[in-house]
């Protein structure tokens, strides 16, 4: 779709980063006066989707929505931004991987994420989401919501930062409320039967992406409607996969994944209160984690699997 080295504007593109359904998004320098340079990521819509006008108003809306929602935890959006008819959204880089491709590698490995990892991910996740769900929507009958949390659009920084990306479902969705977008492994039961899409579904994802990071394996492994229907409503607990797991723990996890709406937590407030109340955390967590994260990513096997981080 586009070539290395090209240039959009003052943005020169470096390298892929990944793409999807609408777009692609690439590692970018943006040049400025005397010298000065920042790297930043450019999500790109695929050019066949100019003109289609519901996929321009979605590019709009989900750079309105980028940067309306300013927190540490959520990816910042800095510009929107057109040149030789390519429709671009111009985002902070954060200089790290995935937290998808990080549970890909383990997997890989055979390894698992360690417990304190896990909880200070879905921490910083979860305090993202009270931002989120603390807008309300334009028509200010509801919270606003991401719809699409998922281990792809979690960015794990080498410097430690923790960010959650990728607007795209929520700007689609606010556009047409009646449409079902996000992943299938990380949509409630009541997707199933119809129900139309709420801020109850982030904190069911932040359940499911817990219950991942954890156990290894996605809660309910499946790509499709039809595949998401045949796992029923329940997933095997979390102890199955990791029994080193407390007790407490495991049941605060898989009570965040439980069918009836109702019995789950409110907000994702509660869900933080939930793991704090049984694994109590420090002030050296940060520090911790930071070490097991720097650490990965200069592990010669992921520098392999992965490649280095852009300097």
């Amino acid at each position: 779709m586009v070539a290395f080295e090209q240039t959009l504007g003052r943005y020169r593109l470096l390298r892929l980063l990944g793409q999807g359904g609408v777009g692609q998004v690439h590692l970018a320098c943006s040049h400025g006066a005397a010298g000065f340079e920042k790297l930043v990521a450019l999500k790109i819509l695929r050019p066949e989707l100019t003109t289609d006008p519901e996929q321009m108003r979605c590019l709009r809306e989900e750079a309105r929505i980028g940067v309306e929602l300013e927190h540490q935890h959520i990816v910042q959006v800095l510009d929107l931004g057109e040149e030789a008819n390519k429709y671009f959204i111009v985002m902070e880089y954060i200089r790290g991987f995935s937290l998808a491709e990080v549970l890909s590698f383990l997997r890989k490995s055979q390894a698992r994420l360690p417990e304190f990892v896990a909880l200070h991910v879905f921490r910083a996740m979860s305090r993202a989401l009270d931002h989120v769900h603390a807008r309300t929507g334009d028509r200010g009958e509801e919270s606003f919501f991401h719809g699409d949390v998922s281990a792809s659009n979690v960015m794990l920084g080498a410097s430690g930062r923790i960010a959650l990306g990728d607007f795209g479902v929520a700007a689609l969705l606010h556009l047409n409320p009646e449409r079902l977008a996000g992943k299938w492994s990380y949509v409630p039961p009541e997707a199933m039967l119809g129900a139309r899409v709420s801020s109850d579904w982030d904190l069911f994802a932040l359940g499911a992406l817990l219950y991942e990071m954890l156990a290894g394996v996605k809660a309910f492994p499946c790509d499709s409607f039809a595949s998401r229907a045949k796992l029923g409503e329940q997933c095997a607990p979390v102890r199955d996969y990791r029994p080193d797991l407390s007790v407490d723990l495991a049941a605060a996890v898989d009570g965040f994944l439980t069918p009836v709406l109702s019995d789950r937590p409110e907000n994702a407030e509660q869900m933080r209160a939930a793991v704090d109340a049984v694994t109590p955390h420090g002030g050296d967590d940060v520090d911790e984690y930071l070490r097991y994260i720097s650490g990965l990513f200069r592990d010669d096997d992921f520098v392999r699997s992965h490649g280095e981080l852009p300097s």
